[in-house]
């Protein structure tokens, strides 16, 4: 992991902390800016990342079935991709090159209709519908109604009816953009797999991080003493 966090320190995606802060930031994919997201760079940081991830899960749970738990996550992802919902990448990478915000997202899978949406009332629907490149005005429960439309039909399916103006539907796209799609929609799944794989090491990383915490509050005095107390159960074991 620590080559991992000499990688991420020395990005220009990630930023000058120490260990114990990089292990609080590195599941947090969505604060890395969308221009740095598709950089050979980033794209081998994840790859990186998300081995080291495997084979730590595999080491410590021999018993999941990690094959099965993958399936299921590239399952639910190609269905949110299509929705426009997987978190951070709801334009499937043809934004202004921005991550949205948890204030931006609204995960539809907790409502059932669009009259459940109107309780979040007009500015939260108003950002929703903008990240989506969607139109923002009309009552609190036509905008509702907007926003619940693609819960159940991706956005390259809508109408054109129901975006901004100037804002070109994805089924419009030309082959950079195809290109472009395609790179976006791979980094992204890396990026939900890598969080998939936290989840289950959730346990473990706070334990690495409450240690690494530790070892940096020590001071220069309880840092020889704990070497020389391992100095000596290191002989004891030798020479006893």
């Amino acid at each position: 992991m620590h080559e991992l966090y000499n990688e991420y320190v020395n990005s220009k995606f990630g930023q000058l902390i120490d260990y114990a802060a990089f292990l609080e930031e590195f599941p947090q994919t969505h604060n890395i800016p969308r221009t740095h997201k598709l950089t050979r760079q980033y794209k081998e940081y994840s790859t990186h990342l998300l081995e080291y991830l495997v084979s730590f899960f595999q080491r410590t749970q021999p018993l999941q079935d990690l094959d099965k738990i993958f399936s299921k996550v590239e399952a639910e992802f190609e269905e949110h991709w299509a929705g426009g919902m997987v978190h951070g990448w709801e334009d499937k990478g043809l934004g202004n090159g921005q991550p949205l915000t948890t204030q931006d997202f609204i995960d539809l899978d907790y409502y059932s209709s669009a009259d459940e949406l109107v309780e979040l009332g007009p500015d939260k629907l108003k950002q929703a519908l903008a990240a989506l490149g969607l139109k923002t005005g009309g009552t609190v429960q036509q905008r509702a109604e907007r926003l619940f439309l693609t819960k159940v039909t991706p956005l390259e399916e809508l109408d054109r009816k129901h975006f901004a103006k100037g804002y070109r539907p994805l089924a419009r796209k030309t082959n950079d953009e195809i290109l472009q799609v395609t790179a976006s929609k791979e980094v992204a799944l890396m990026e939900v797999k890598i969080k998939r794989l936290v989840e289950f090491l959730h346990e473990t990383i706070e334990e690495t991080k409450a240690n690494v915490e530790k070892k940096q509050a020590l001071t220069y005095e309880e840092m020889e003493a704990e070497r020389e107390e391992v100095k000596l159960l290191w002989y004891g074991y030798i020479f006893g």
